[in-house]
């Protein structure tokens, strides 16, 4: 019994020791229209779930976390899947902020820690077709954040302010053709290379470089 209650304690350290080598990433979000009036959350809506559109097609709007390595080559094209620490995490519509688990850890074997890139876009999910990221015109985003990922540790990428353009006011209802990417109309990714406010604040300024520093 003694041995059976030691190996059973070894193998609930071992557990725990792996799961430490990783870490979870946090994000909250807000969306404001073109007014920066609060769409949600704290709102006279209870989520993004079946919202109206111009056109009377109903779409979800949510948000996605891709976890990228911050290399140069993926800086300059952070779409590329090899650059993906794990598979983008694309979260509910009745939520507002979400939570990535088993993030490894960013600290590479030299003991440097070059952080991850942390690219928050929204997207907008119709029922009639498939979903896509909206183009700036529509809805700007901050540009991707450096972010280190430590053992066991939670890394808060605080809260991201999505400005939806398109809605001038409350109550208003979104064009989404409007907000389809196109070739002129936009790149259509969301992640704030020249097509949001690029400083990685959330603030809309536009004062920055698109990305910011490591913690």
């Amino acid at each position: 019994m003694i041995e059976r209650g030691l190996a059973g304690l070894i193998a609930l350290f071992a557990v725990s020791a792996c799961g430490e080598r990783d870490g979870l990433v946090e994000v909250a979000w807000q969306f404001d229209n073109a007014k920066l009036e609060r769409i949600y959350p704290v709102s006279d809506i209870p989520d993004t779930c079946g919202l109206e559109s111009q056109s009377g097609i109903r779409y979800d709007l949510r948000v996605r976390l891709s976890i990228i390595e911050n290399t140069p080559a993926c800086l300059s094209d952070p779409t590329n899947p090899d650059c993906l620490v794990l598979a983008p995490s694309l979260f509910p519509c009745n939520r507002f902020r979400g939570t990535v688990r088993g993030v490894p850890v960013s600290m590479l074997d030299d003991g440097t820690d070059p952080g991850y890139l942390m690219v928050v876009e929204a997207e907008i999910d119709p029922t009639d077709t498939p979903s896509f990221v909206p183009n700036a015109s529509c809805l700007s985003a901050p540009g991707p954040r450096v972010r280190a990922v430590r053992p066991g540790r939670i890394t808060d990428l605080e809260v991201y302010q999505f400005i939806v353009s398109g809605i001038e006011s409350q109550g208003a209802l979104l064009d989404i053709d409007m907000c389809r990417p196109t070739e002129d109309g936009g790149d259509g990714d969301g992640d704030g290379d020249g097509d949001g406010d690029g400083d990685g604040d959330g603030d809309g300024d536009g004062d920055g470089t698109g990305t910011d520093s490591t913690t």
